[in-house]
């Protein structure tokens, strides 16, 4: 007898969990220009005093997350090659990015969810991603969202 595969949900052609991880890059990006716009017109968003200096970096910081993270999304979404790497690239940078923040305030710690998730998910669907491109015999990676 032979095991039938159960078929997978799939929203626009893309499964569910790639959605979730999709929507989320959407949502932190989202949330990242927020904060730089509410910082900029003087809202405090820190628990601490920091100086001139730091809140520039820190606003320089959210809106180059993203609006990097909305263009790595579209990218994924459009299942590029370009978007997976660019999705890994801006999760390391976010994750150094929130490192810092952590030496300022203790919430920074909420910044590491959706880098360190889409980072997993994309280890677990495509195990190949941490041997990129080695040499010119290197295969393109297949469908990002699992289809």
């Amino acid at each position: 007898m032979s095991e039938q595969k159960r078929p997978r949900r799939t929203v626009f052609g893309h499964n569910l969990w790639f959605l979730f991880v999709f929507l989320a890059w959407v949502a932190n990006s989202g949330f990242r220009l927020y904060f730089a716009y509410l910082s900029m017109t003087g809202t405090q968003l820190l628990d601490v005093h920091v100086s001139q200096l730091t809140v520039q970096i820190l606003d320089l910081m959210f809106i180059s997350l993203g609006v990097g993270g909305l263009i790595v999304a579209a990218g994924l979404w459009l299942n590029t090659r370009r978007g997976l790497t660019g999705t890994l690239a801006v999760s390391v940078a976010t994750i150094v990015f929130d490192v810092w923040g952590l030496t300022i305030q203790i919430t920074a710690a909420l910044g590491f969810i959706v880098p360190v998730m889409t980072i997993g998910y994309l280890l677990v669907v495509k195990p190949r991603l941490a041997v990129l491109s080695e040499g010119a015999g290197a295969q393109a990676p297949g469908p990002i969202g699992g289809v």
